[in-house]
């Protein structure tokens, strides 16, 4: 499967999940992390822990291994590194005070989905 279509599975899997402000970033020719950052807000810390549980199932289902994770204890800023895509699940205040949005702003905006969080 491509990493587009494996993006757009995952935004579609979030937002099952009542991920909010979810935001897909084309990261091609910005930085060599990665081809995209998903970026979601979760409701607290166990959502934000249960949406890392799904999209960690989603892709190892789909043979992408889980190359890194940070900060699932604390769960108020989970970044899961799969190679080609990096998911940033955040608590609204994390999202806030780090500001991947503006920090990545000469990104390519693939895909937004708005929610009250």
């Amino acid at each position: 499967m491509e990493i587009k279509q494996l993006t757009e599975q995952i935004v579609t899997l979030l937002e099952s999940k009542k991920g909010k402000q979810i935001k897909v970033l084309n990261m091609e020719g910005i930085t060599a992390l990665a081809d995209y950052f998903i970026l979601v807000n979760a409701g607290n810390k166990k959502h934000s822990q249960a949406l890392a549980d799904e999209v960690t199932k989603l892709l190892t289902d789909n043979n992408i291994e889980l190359l890194r994770e940070n900060g699932y204890r604390e769960g108020t800023w989970i970044l899961q590194d799969f190679g080609s895509i990096i998911v940033h699940i955040f608590v609204p205040e994390e999202r806030t005070y780090y500001d991947l949005d503006t920090m990545w702003g000469d990104a390519k905006i693939e895909q937004q989905i708005s929610g009250d969080q």
